[in-house]
């Protein structure tokens, strides 16, 4: 009877212990919440908000505020409900100073809106921005959230409670960036796209891209090289800060990028990552817009050319677009980067696509002369330097050198009348030809042109010729080889 009561006294005093804790909690759960005022949770009015949020800053900051929420792991529904309240603050937190920086400026910078003419400057402000954000919010998640040794714990399952880590605090909290940051990207996307059913020279209205290429008319080659090498920046700009925010992100620990790879289709899921799904989502989306305008604009050059706006040939507006693509992805070090899972997206960036869309449209329009031949072979050494690929530099070598080959049999003709001339022996071969054509019917020395004094006329010619060097004009030919095969054509004829 003793050892029963002493068993029931024992659990008695159990139980005693377990209410006084749970009490404790729930005193210390809502210190906590009064101590950050979660508790309702409050909206400031307009004015007084960058005060509220500074505050709440530094309350978070406290010792106290760590040392409760690592007490109130022991009560897992108490301590998952005073995280979402903080990780739902912070959003709120984050999405209402990005559109005050957007709108109204913030830290003594302008607005970055007022930036919106220029597209490239204008997306990355608003990614360096979200990219700074997600540092802060990376340094607070792991303040609150992580261990003792500063290291993040993995997600930690309590009955039938998941605790939030540091990652999920990280990514609720920035993912209020990811919708205003997706609509703003994606409306300079929508705005830089070549219109298809612009016409070349059609109209003079004036646009963003045509305002700062410093053309008069939505339809000019300037205007619309400057979108696609607009474009080619805004992915340029996207590719750089995805991968900078996987390596923030990835500091956390390495359970904390485990869902980053989220489409962005849903970013009011907390445990998803909103941000990386909206950069991702906006750099198919450019990189899209891109590869079309490229396609269009590459197609438009022959009548680019043809237009009475342009002073330049179908290569030379072949070499300006490609020049400027490939100084805009030599500034960008966001082409250097290999990020796993973009292998697609990356080769419809590439310098190979540019070579192909811009030379195979010049080659495709009859870029035939010298001077045009040149143009080709100096935007093929510019895309080489930019990163071209070896199978396409002989790709487009190999047709080069075809044309040239073309180009130097289709002046042989030339160069030999202009030779026979010069030798005083085109009348003689003019008259032979003629009378060959007769059918050799009569004696060659009773044809008009091929009688005695024309022949000694012609021979005395030639030899006083033999002092004077004659100009072929194979100077046009670039290649050593090429000139060399048209001056034995010329020769052997």
């Amino acid at each position: 009877g003793g050892a029963a009561v002493g068993d029931g006294g024992v659990a008695r005093l159990l139980e005693g212990l377990a209410e006084r804790q749970e009490r404790a909690h729930e005193h210390l759960y809502d210190w906590l919440l009064r101590h950050l005022s979660l508790s309702p949770p409050s909206s400031p009015p307009p004015h007084l908000e960058e005060e509220y949020w500074d505050a709440l800053d530094d309350s978070l900051s406290s010792p106290s505020v760590r040392a409760v929420l690592r007490v109130l792991r022991a009560a897992p529904s108490l301590h998952a409900h005073a995280t979402e309240l903080v990780a739902g603050e912070r959003r709120r937190a984050v999405a209402r100073r990005f559109l005050r920086a957007l709108t109204e400026g913030c830290d003594g910078r302008p607005a970055m809106e007022v930036g919106a003419h220029d597209p490239p400057g204008y997306v990355g402000e608003m990614l360096a921005y979200c990219h700074r954000t997600l540092s802060v919010e990376r340094e607070t998640a792991r303040m609150l959230l992580g261990d003792g040794d500063g290291e993040a714990p993995a997600l930690l399952p309590n009955g039938d409670v998941m605790l939030m880590g540091p990652a999920d605090m990280l990514h609720h909290a920035v993912g209020g960036l990811a919708r205003p940051l997706r609509a703003r990207i994606l409306r300079v996307a929508a705005a830089l796209a070549i219109d298809p059913e612009e016409g070349v020279d059609a109209g003079t209205g004036r646009d963003v891209a045509d305002a700062l290429s410093g053309t008069e008319g939505a339809g000019t080659e300037p205007a619309g090289r400057y979108r696609v090498a607009a474009l080619y920046s805004v992915c340029g700009l996207l590719l750089f800060y995805r991968g900078a925010v996987g390596k923030a992100v990835a500091r956390l620990g390495p359970d904390s990028t485990a869902a980053t790879e989220d489409d962005g289709g849903d970013d009011d899921v907390g445990r998803g990552a909103a941000l990386t799904g909206a950069i991702l989502h906006c750099l198919r989306e450019c990189t899209d817009s891109y590869a079309r305008s490229l396609a269009l604009h590459s197609s438009r050059l022959v009548a680019y050319a043809a237009s009475s706006s342009s002073n330049e040939g179908t290569a030379g507006l072949a070499l300006s677009l490609v020049a400027q693509l490939c100084e805009v992805r030599s500034n960008s070090p966001g082409f250097s980067i290999d990020i796993p899972g973009l292998e697609e997206t990356e080769a419809r960036l590439s310098t190979d696509a540019v070579a192909d869309a811009a030379l195979g449209a010049a080659v495709a329009g009859g870029a035939d002369d010298a001077e045009g031949l040149e143009a080709l072979q100096m935007a093929l050494g510019t895309a080489r330097i930019a990163g071209l690929s070896d199978a396409c530099t002989t790709k487009w070598e190999d047709v080069l050198r075809e044309k040239e080959a073309g180009l130097a049999e289709a002046a042989v003709g030339g160069m030999l009348a202009k030779a026979l001339a010069d030798r005083g022996l085109r009348d003689l071969t003019e008259a032979l030809a003629r009378y060959r054509r007769t059918g050799g019917e009569l004696p060659a020395s009773s044809y008009p042109g091929l009688d005695g004094d024309s022949v000694r006329r012609g021979v005395a010619a030639f030899y006083a010729s033999l002092f004077v060097p004659s100009e072929l004009g194979l100077e046009a030919i670039r290649s050593l080889q090429a000139r060399a095969g048209a001056r034995t054509a010329v020769e052997e004829e």
